[in-house]
């Protein structure tokens, strides 16, 4: 269980909606292991994800050894980028995850 402390913020604003009000960017990254295994994941806040991947804070990735993120893709809403992120994982496919890493962009429609 990943457990947060009260002091960490999870998100931080990058960006103002037409009511004025903050509004959390996200995205949807590709880890590479030491393993050699790839990871897809989904963050509003990419510094500290990265930081509870490798500090082990992250069971799925703990025993893989989290080693860089390859590629991240940025998206309006979180929403958005656990859309994308849950179409990737469905497909479980290392070519596909590495087609995306070739062309540097993940080409996946919003419905």
């Amino acid at each position: 269980m990943c457990r947060l402390r009260a002091d960490v913020s999870v998100g931080l604003p990058t960006s103002y909606g037409a009511s004025g009000l903050r509004k959390k960017m996200a995205w949807v990254y590709i880890l590479k292991t030491k393993s050699g295994k790839y990871y897809v994941g989904s963050t509003t806040d990419m510094d500290e994800r990265f930081k509870h991947h490798m500090g082990g804070h992250t069971p799925s990735t703990k025993s893989l050894g989290p080693e860089k993120v390859l590629l991240k893709q940025e998206y309006k809403t979180l929403k958005e980028a656990r859309f994308v992120e849950g179409k990737i994982k469905n497909l479980k496919r290392r070519d596909y995850i590495e087609k995306i890493l070739k062309d540097g962009y993940i080409k996946i429609a919003l419905r």
